[in-house]
């Protein structure tokens, strides 16, 4: 048995899956504080910093993964995902349509994401 195969499953390094899972987490449960925080003195600004942070810590955390293993971009915006949806899939009953945006656009960050790491690789030519 391969020592490196035992950290994998499905071909993904579980390892970084759990580590995505966690950073995305934090991530969120900071831009929920910092949103709870802002409400307070005007409305308006804690919805577009739920919406941004929400949007930019899910690109950045697939665009991290997806950089360190150099393959398989989708799979791991798609399996770090959970741990932003952990804490965005409760506001929806809170918050009713913006909670379904939130989701939406932890969605679109996270492939968003993917997809910028794996144009940011460089590309080998053939010749």
């Amino acid at each position: 048995m391969n020592r490196g195969s035992f950290f994998e499953i499905g071909g993904l390094n579980i390892w970084v899956v759990a580590a995505g899972n966690g950073l995305n987490l934090i991530l969120e449960g900071l831009v929920l504080l910092g949103a709870s925080l802002v409400a307070a003195p005007s409305g308006w600004l804690s919805q577009v910093l739920l919406v941004l942070g929400t949007f930019l810590s899910t690109l950045v955390v697939s665009f991290v993964c997806g950089r360190m293993e150099r393959e398989r971009y989708l799979s791991y915006a798609g399996y770090t995902l959970p741990g932003n949806l952990l804490l965005t899939v409760p506001s929806v009953v809170f918050a009713g349509i913006l909670g379904l945006m939130l989701v939406a656009v932890a969605v679109m960050g996270a492939f968003n994401g993917a997809r910028l790491a794996e144009m940011s690789l460089p590309r080998h030519s053939r010749g």
